[in-house]
């Protein structure tokens, strides 16, 4: 690994184990927490929150594989954060949402995807280092490694980081991590540029704002970030009325009906996985306006925006 990583919980420089050939582990000597290396793909460490592990099994693989970390990591007991009401019902539709690409990893390019790959790689240097941010299966690494020095490919889902993994494999400057794009475990000032592609549709509206402080937080002065950001808005105003209505009619489902704790802009619509399994898959729309008031807020200059086939697309600088 070239990367430091750094302890989501207190932000502590983590310590590598020696490697026993791709396997090990990161640890927080301060925290006393520990992010396995290789444990379900080879070379990839899992730097993940509580909530998204098996503290059990995990502990069972460290000490199965006899890996090399302090005495008082493995004595340690973590106890599992206490989740409010709110947060519990985001952790698991943030789960089920991961479903649809561990089944398929299928994805979808927007119209504007292609005109804002192409912006974004000429306003980077070969000499950058890049977060792909959310990747899925990789389909944008081979356009971004060909155009900077090094590139971290981001994302939850463990089917879409192992085809990442292929794709990873033909290149010599990517490094693939598992991680929650709500606990990012980088230092400040590290990326030159971050390309967060289809994925702020699964950022709750109560979180917006601390995803935008870490990406500013991480971004070098100068740097540039990518973001298609799902909107119910439209340049047709008869197709935004249409999605706005959409978007009601599942919120109040959830909220009024099912007396689950959305916020507005949040809805869970039925997908459809094969001829057997549907589930309801959790999404977010974020207007404009609101998406524009917090990158404002948090000092970001925007530099390209367009609004259409469904997301607002924004190129922003630090």
């Amino acid at each position: 690994m070239k990367i430091t990583y750094y302890c989501i919980y207190c932000n502590t420089e983590l310590s590598l184990s020696p490697l026993k050939g791709h396997i090990g582990a990161l640890y927080c000597e301060k925290c006393l927490r520990f992010y396995p290396i290789s444990k379900n793909i080879v070379d990839v460490p899992e730097i993940l929150p509580d909530f998204y592990r098996d503290l059990t099994d995990d502990k069972r693989w460290l000490i199965d594989n006899q890996i090399d970390v302090p005495l008082q990591i493995i004595e340690h007991e973590i106890k599992m954060e206490h989740l409010n009401k709110r947060m519990k019902f985001i952790v698991n539709a943030i789960k089920d949402a991961m479903i649809p690409y561990d089944i398929s990893g299928e994805e979808y390019p927007s119209l504007y995807e292609k005109e804002y790959l192409n912006f974004f790689l000429a306003q980077i240097k070969e000499a950058s280092m890049i977060l792909d941010l959310a990747c899925g299966n990789g389909r944008h690494l081979p356009d971004l490694c060909k155009n900077a020095d090094y590139v971290v490919g981001l994302d939850l889902s463990v089917s879409n980081l192992k085809r990442a993994k292929v794709v990873a494999s033909k290149f010599n400057n990517i490094e693939l991590v598992r991680s929650d794009i709500l606990n990012l475990p980088f230092k400040s000032e590290f990326f030159d540029g971050i390309w967060f592609c289809q994925a702020f549709e699964y950022v709750p509206p109560d979180f917006r704002r601390k995803i935008l402080s870490q990406l500013y937080k991480i971004l070098k002065p100068g740097g540039i970030v990518f973001m298609s950001v799902e909107t119910w808005q439209d340049p047709s105003i008869i197709t935004t009325m249409k999605e706005l209505f959409g978007d009601l009619k599942y919120f109040l489902l959830w909220k009024v009906i099912k007396r689950k704790p959305l916020l507005w802009g949040e809805f869970l619509y039925p997908v459809r996985i094969d001829d057997k399994l549907s589930i309801w898959h959790y999404h977010v729309h974020t207007s404009k306006r609101a998406l524009l008031k917090l990158l404002r807020e948090l000092n970001f200059q925007i530099v390209k925006l367009k609004i259409g086939d469904g997301y607002i697309h924004v190129i922003c600088k630090k």
